[in-house]
């Protein structure tokens, strides 16, 4: 079996949390991801499209630096007390990523790339979802109306 190989993750394998506008978050971000996951199994195939890796790769980052911000900003406007932990994990991994993105920008590694997308990032997603983002989105709930 390979071990990269698409879809990174099934729709269905995402927690669900208390916000919808979460939930479709962490859609977009996964249809980007297994979007990248295709270019990049081709890739490890010996089919490089730089410049669509290049976009794609962009497409994530910006998604995520986005998606973090609009939770953080949420987080700070209603007081959320682990508010600290939550976003410092959001600065981590979006420093992992910006530091991915140039990596791939003055290499063009495939090897590199795919070994986060594939087998670092699901892990750390679904943790993060079902448990930062479950609370938060828990607390946030009482504030928002969806």
């Amino acid at each position: 079996m390979k071990p990269y190989r698409t879809p990174v993750l099934d729709a269905s394998a995402i927690p669900q949390v208390a916000l919808a506008s979460m939930n479709a978050t962490h859609r977009e971000e996964l249809d980007l991801v297994n979007q990248l996951g295709v270019l990049l199994e081709q890739g490890m195939e010996g089919a490089v499209d730089v410049p669509a890796i290049t976009a794609k790769v962009g497409e994530w980052v910006e998604h995520t630096r986005d998606h973090f911000a609009r939770e953080n900003r949420l987080m700070q406007a209603h007081g959320f007390p682990p508010y600290p932990m939550h976003s410092g994990e959001h600065e981590r991994i979006l420093r992992e990523l910006e530091g991915l993105q140039r990596q791939w920008l003055d290499t063009n590694a495939v090897e590199p790339l795919a070994k986060f997308l594939f087998l670092d990032w699901p892990g750390w997603f679904n943790q993060h979802i079902n448990s930062m983002d479950r609370v938060t989105a828990q607390f946030l709930s009482r504030f928002l109306v969806e």
